[in-house]
């Protein structure tokens, strides 16, 4: 029988091996996974035992105003027996008692099983909050495309005074956050205004130059389409 409890120091070396197995090139080493268990205040892990053997095992991030799956994982042999759907499930009650109303989990573009699995998973807060909607598109809104593609799109210009995505709730106006997530992944220092920023700028107009994006899109993200100022 498969028993979750909450996952220990001594839990890391068995799982190793296996998150090398399912997760190379990108493992944890076991001194991130030390690093994890230490933060009590804003990270909850379980580990998934079938007897003394680990089988799996998943991990919670509590940001101030979202919470993230770190990591799910399930061994090859445990696989199709629920055991993902029990992680997950513990990872979502501890975050609605650390009274967090948003889940988030990235998967990566080639794991088409974990995004089929996490797709039954995908919600809006509609049901709990049903006046919470996309502003609806109004008589500015013209047919499009996306740039190399034949899909048709609704395209709805955007303009000062407009009303905003329920996600920008609560945002302060013309705010800039620029975060270098390899030395501050707490997202704590705001590297806005430094010499940093203008390199990003231009990669980013590079990029939207390249997808020939809209003047608008520009014009949103607060840059000119001819060059890189603010």
């Amino acid at each position: 029988m498969v028993t979750l409890e909450r996952m220990r120091w001594w839990h890391v070396a068995e799982l190793l091996p296996l998150e090398r197995e399912l997760f190379a090139p990108e493992g944890w080493s076991e001194r991130l996974f030390w690093s994890e268990l230490g933060q009590l205040d804003t990270r909850h892990y379980v580990v998934a035992l079938d007897g003394e053997q680990v089988v799996g095992w998943a991990g919670l991030c509590d940001y101030p105003d979202e919470a993230w799956v770190q990591t799910i994982a399930v061994a090859p042999a445990a696989r199709g027996t629920g055991l993902a759907d029990r992680l997950l499930e513990d990872l979502l009650a501890e975050a609605g008692r650390r009274r967090q109303t948003a889940v988030s989990l990235e998967v990566r573009a080639d794991n088409l099983p974990l995004s089929m699995w996490s797709n039954r998973w995908s919600t809006m807060p509609v049901p709990s909050m049903p006046r919470l909607r996309l502003p609806r598109p109004d008589r500015r809104a013209t047919l499009a495309y996306m740039p190399g593609s034949d899909v048709p799109v609704l395209r709805q210009p955007f303009e000062l005074g407009d009303r905003l995505p329920y996600w920008c709730m609560g945002q302060p106006a013309n705010a800039h956050a620029l975060y270098d997530l390899s030395v501050d992944p707490e997202e704590r220092e705001n590297r806005a205004g430094e010499p940093v920023e203008r390199r990003m700028l231009d990669l980013l107009h590079a990029a939207l130059t390249v997808m020939n994006a809209p003047e608008d899109q520009f014009e949103r993200l607060g840059i000119s389409a001819s060059s890189t100022s603010r």
